[in-house]
């Protein structure tokens, strides 16, 4: 504290203007050593407020720099009722600086200060400069400094009332702006860094209805549309530059993810025929590109899908001669799938909340039901990655044990994020009026199948959680299509099926449908009870003591009585016992899976 009164004293006293600037800089570096909460700025934050006030309007340019990069470091630890005047300041600042340099540390500071602020009147003034120093900026690097200072802002609009809401919604729409000609009408990615932080703002900012004003709306459906164009663009770019430029393609698969990203977040608010209609038209098929791209193998797959030579310079060192081995982007690519299977998921979501049909076939059925079939090729990615990713086969120059691991992660989280979404079409899909009923009992028959695949591939390295999820899947699709439809094919994998229902402790649990796959074992049991062997009626048992690490920790009273039925009819055949304490050395071979505990829950419940 006595420190920091010495560097404003000098401040105050000094008319020098490099040491001003030194002051300041000096001022920075305290308050970026402090660590944040503590008390230390706090009890001079008035002083400090109005030495940084007035220096943002120094007449010197270096000192106004330095005030701003000051002011970033410090804004952390001051109060927030003192920061409306270094907001007022700052937005003066962004609005009329011509030196890049200022420009540049002022919209770090605005960033800075948007972690801080919580008033209406400073964000709206920030978006409005930041909005405004966007479009005058002539540096690349300075662009990007605002708009990563827009994504701050916008990323605290939810806290916001609906006039800040607005007024970021205006700003963001003015700095997409002078890209809409490059990216709708000329179709390219002149500055796709650029375009990375306008897509986390306008996702952040695309979670709230829209109001009365009409302005509101028009400003989705132009996100939907830039969203749409992106992830053609990205996609196409993806396709024709994997092999030529490994960086030019992972900024590419990023910027569709993104894209796809926002995409899905406007599904929240906007009809779902009309973010269909703007994919269609505008995106053409990225949505079932995007989807096949990620889920290829390798690099080398997707350049013999595209026609290119796989005959590449590896970029970390270009002197190298050309040769086929080069960092693989499959991580690049499984996060677009993925975000591409999240936007069909949402489609399919708003489907089942709000039924839009009226005896047609609508935008929204077409897209899902041409796009669907790809997301089946999300599920085969890590059965494809399993045996080398998970059982991690030894470490080589070109495939080290990281990558793997990093690898297999997408990988997981892409087929993950493909159950999610067959769940969603499976509720949908009978809500649609879809005229080629026979393009959709394949689909579906297919989907049951590649579920049941995954669920016998547990063996070979896929993921305990992923199996399950895939079982909870399938068991509520019962209750979606029908046990017409749906039996069969659990039957065919009723070993499999049963062991992958048991709830691992301290997982998400989706008791929703656990309680719908539950019934399907039930249903099973009432068509031909002579399927329940000895050790598929204990695996049944190990799923159904599992059910104790759930919220709430019993099934549904009916669902209770139906199970307590199947029980007591299983253990008259002698196919389970409920009677063992503990287990022991002498507990049947088949029961073995139980824990200690189970049998006394499973008492409690069903004796």
């Amino acid at each position: 504290q006595a420190l920091v009164y010495l560097v404003l004293s000098a401040l105050e006293n000094t008319e020098s203007e490099w040491q001003r600037e030194a002051t300041l800089i000096t001022l920075g570096t305290i308050a970026a050593a402090i660590p944040a909460g503590t008390e230390t700025l706090r009890v001079q934050a008035h002083g400090i407020i109005t030495v940084l006030t007035a220096r943002l309007c120094d007449p010197e340019p270096q000192v106004r720099e330095a005030a701003a990069w000051a002011a970033a470091r410090c804004f952390v630890n001051i109060p927030t009722e003192f920061l409306s005047a270094p907001a007022t300041n700052l937005a003066l600042l962004l609005t009329n600086e011509q030196c890049k340099a200022v420009l540049e540390q002022a919209a770090l500071a605005a960033a800075a200060l948007a972690q801080c602020v919580d008033a209406v009147a400073p964000i709206s003034l920030l978006a409005q400069a930041l909005a405004t120093a966007t479009q005058r900026a002539i540096s690349t690097r300075v662009r990007l400094a605002l708009l990563e200072a827009v994504a701050s802002l916008a990323a605290l609009f939810q806290t916001q009332p609906v006039p800040a809401h607005f007024d970021l919604l205006m700003a963001v729409d003015a700095c997409w702006q002078p890209h809409d000609d490059t990216i709708l009408i000329r179709r390219k990615l002149i500055h796709p860094h650029e375009l990375l932080p306008l897509l986390k703002a306008s996702k952040a900012l695309s979670n709230r209805l829209p109001q009365s004003n009409q302005d509101d709306a028009s400003y989705y459906y132009r996100n939907a549309g830039r969203a749409a164009t992106i992830a053609d663009i990205a996609v196409e770019t993806l396709e024709h530059e994997l092999l030529e430029s490994v960086e030019d393609a992972r900024a590419a698969a990023q910027l569709g993810a993104n894209a796809f990203d926002l995409a899905a977040d406007l599904v929240g608010v906007l009809p779902a025929d009309g973010i269909a209609h703007v994919m269609v038209s505008q995106g053409n098929d990225a949505l079932e590109r995007a989807l096949h791209v990620g889920a290829l193998n390798d690099d080398a797959e997707l350049a013999r899908n595209s026609g290119t030579k796989c005959t590449v310079t590896t970029l970390r060192n270009p002197r190298k001669r050309r040769s086929n081995h080069r960092p693989n982007t499959r991580r690049h690519r499984l996060a677009l799938a993925s975000a591409a299977s999240l936007f069909l998921g949402e489609l399919a979501s708003k489907i089942n909340h709000s039924v839009l049909i009226n005896g047609e076939s609508s935008a929204a059925a077409e897209l899902i039901i041409d796009s669907a079939p790809r997301i089946l090729a999300c599920l085969d990615t890590p059965l494809r990655l399993a045996s080398v990713n998970l059982t991690l086969s030894p470490t080589t120059p070109t495939s080290p044990r990281k990558q793997q691991e990093r690898d297999f992660a997408a990988a997981s989280l892409t087929a993950h994020n493909a159950c999610w979404t067959l769940g969603q079409l499976f509720a949908a899909l009978p809500l649609l009026h879809i005229a080629d009923e026979d393009q959709v009992s394949h689909f579906i028959h297919t989907a049951l199948d590649r579920l049941c695949s995954v669920l016998q591939s547990n063996a070979d390295g896929v993921p305990s959680n992923l199996s399950n999820h895939a079982a909870l899947i399938l068991g509520s699709a019962c209750s979606s299509l029908g046990e017409h439809l749906v039996l069969p094919h659990l039957i065919t994998c009723l070993d499999f099926w049963l062991p992958a229902l048991v709830v691992a402790p301290n997982e998400e649990f989706d008791t929703v449908n656990l309680v719908k796959s539950f019934r399907a074992v039930c249903a099973i049991a009432k068509k031909n009870i002579d399927l329940f062997r000895p050790s598929t009626s204990a695996a049944l048992l190990a799923a159904l003591a599992s059910w104790r690490h759930c919220h709430p920790p019993t099934p549904p009273a009916e669902l209770g009585l139906e199970l307590k039925r199947l029980l007591r009819e299983l253990e008259a055949r002698g196919r389970l016992e409920l009677a063992p304490r503990v287990i022991s050395s002498t507990t049947p071979s088949s029961l073995q899976i139980l824990k200690p505990g189970d049998f006394e829950y499973l008492r409690s419940l069903y004796s």
